[in-house]
């Protein structure tokens, strides 16, 4: 949505801006070697153009909420005189005012700083023996916690490392495990601070810049020179990895330092609470997998499938997400997943069913194999007899020698897809981004130019001007 803006402000055509008072917020992820870049370009764009920056822009990680704190208070208290110049004392608001105001417009008793422990109601494999793959299908109790969600929104789920790993990572370090490390939270053990408190099982763009301030080591900084060997790196390996492939005499607190906090993992959920009531579901793909002849375990993922049973109790809160939403006026919808991405669709058909709105719904699912990864596959059979989901079209790529993804099946069908975006339907894409999410939106220009008959540029602008009419919305990972 921020595209244009961002190509004007940074553009040659930006205009003289003397009298623009501004400050900016990045929201990003270290996980991308260029960390909130979209947000040093607007703010040098607007310093640029000639325009007065109130406060220094602040770049935040995913753990963002106490920094969009202090820079919002900052922001308010700087703004105040700026507007005593023009504005009458009676209609100026003061920081602490506004902060307040707002602060009660969005309190909830649970939150990403006061999780809720949400009992476990249910947890069912619903993957086949013959899968390689794990997926779980979880329900959790929200009984009596005023929380509330909507189709689209996920939920956050905190979690620890596995033991195996830090094990490996003192041992590997030589520390003592019992010895005090001083971290965000305060004073803890290393073993604590190394299993409940740091990211160990991803590495992100910044661990690897800190680790290699520290080390200076040349086969690290040529690493991160090379774009391609960068992005295979950072996909799959941990901070063991690091340790082993890049050695370093460290000391504890150095050690510790590097790390960034560990954040609660998100899922999008696959529930309607006009459906299921105070309950939240959710669908967990189970990371494992072996890189340099040891077992990899994704760290919420594997401790819900392998530490979590029924009655436990698990930290949670909900994320909104209001890019990714049902039409309010029951519009025809084309929902595109492959894998774990059928969870929101799940939750969107549990609404319109709630809501009685039958058919002018289109669901496109991917996955492996049709008998082992069929992921709700009585549910859509169900809401298919009883006329809510109108059509499902599914790609299982391994059930035959060529390879059949969902884009393939977009094209087989892309009169019929055409004519439902022609005629208001919203597209919806969820799942991985790395692959699957770039084809569908390639195949997706494709036939808005093969059926439209226009150019390749043309195309490009027809899904720019649905997306800005948030007729195409993406949850992609």
């Amino acid at each position: 949505m921020a595209e244009d803006f961002h190509k004007f402000i940074t553009g040659n055509r930006a205009p003289k801006l003397p009298n623009l008072t501004y400050s900016v917020l990045a929201l990003g992820d270290k996980s991308y070697k260029y960390f909130c870049k979209t947000g040093e370009d607007i703010d040098a764009g607007c310093k640029a153009a000639g325009a007065f920056r109130l406060t220094p822009l602040v770049k935040c990680d995913v753990d963002y909420e106490e920094s969009a704190e202090i820079w919002m208070n900052n922001f308010l208290l700087n703004l105040t005189p700026v507007q005593s110049l023009t504005a009458a004392p009676s209609a100026i608001t003061t920081a602490a005012e506004i902060s307040k105001e707002a602060a009660a417009q969005n309190y909830s008793e649970f939150s990403k700083k006061n999780p809720y422990m949400a009992t476990v109601l249910e947890k069912v494999k619903i993957t086949g023996h013959d899968s390689d793959k794990e997926v779980f299908h979880l329900e959790l109790s929200l009984e009596a916690s005023g929380i509330t969600y909507e189709p689209g929104d996920a939920v956050g789920i905190f979690t620890k490392n596995p033991e195996l790993l830090v094990n490996q990572i003192i041992e590997k370090t030589g520390f003592n495990p019992e010895q005090k490390v001083d971290i965000k939270v305060g004073e803890v053990s290393l073993f604590d601070a190394l299993t409940f408190h740091l990211e160990i099982t991803i590495l992100t763009f910044d661990i690897l810049q800190k680790y290699f301030e520290r080390t200076q080591n040349k086969e690290l900084e040529k690493l991160m020179r090379d774009d391609k060997l960068l992005d295979e790196y950072l996909y799959g390996h941990d901070v063991l990895d690091l340790l082993e492939d890049f050695p370093f005499d460290w000391n504890i607190n150095k050690f510790v330092e590097i790390l960034r906090p560990l954040p609660a993992r998100l899922y999008s959920i696959s529930s309607s609470m006009e459906s299921v009531g105070e309950e939240v579901h959710a669908t967990v793909s189970v990371v494992r997998y072996e890189r340099k002849n040891r077992l990899r375990t994704g760290a919420c993922s594997s401790h819900l499938a392998d530490s979590i049973e029924i009655d436990d109790q698990i930290p949670i809160y909900i994320e909104k997400n209001p890019l990714f939403k049902l039409p309010a006026n029951g519009s025809k919808i084309i929902m595109v997943g492959a894998g774990t991405g059928i969870a929101p669709y799940r939750a969107f058909m549990q609404e319109r069913e709630s809501r009685g709105i039958e058919g002018k719904s289109w669901l496109f699912f991917g996955d492996r194999r049709f008998n082992a990864d069929f992921l709700y596959q009585i549910e859509w059979q169900k809401l298919l007899k009883s006329k809510h989901l109108e059509k499902m079209e599914v790609a299982f790529s391994r059930d035959q020698e060529e390879k059949i993804y969902v884009q393939h099946k977009l094209l087989e069908n892309q009169k019929e897809v055409y004519k439902w975006i022609e005629e208001g339907a919203y597209f919806y894409l969820c799942g991985d981004m790395r692959n699957m999410a770039k084809d569908v939106n390639k195949t997706l220009l494709q036939i808005i130019q093969n059926e439209g008959g226009i150019s390749a540029e043309k195309a490009t602008e027809y899904v720019k001007k649905l997306k800005k009419e948030k007729r195409f919305q993406s949850d992609v990972y």
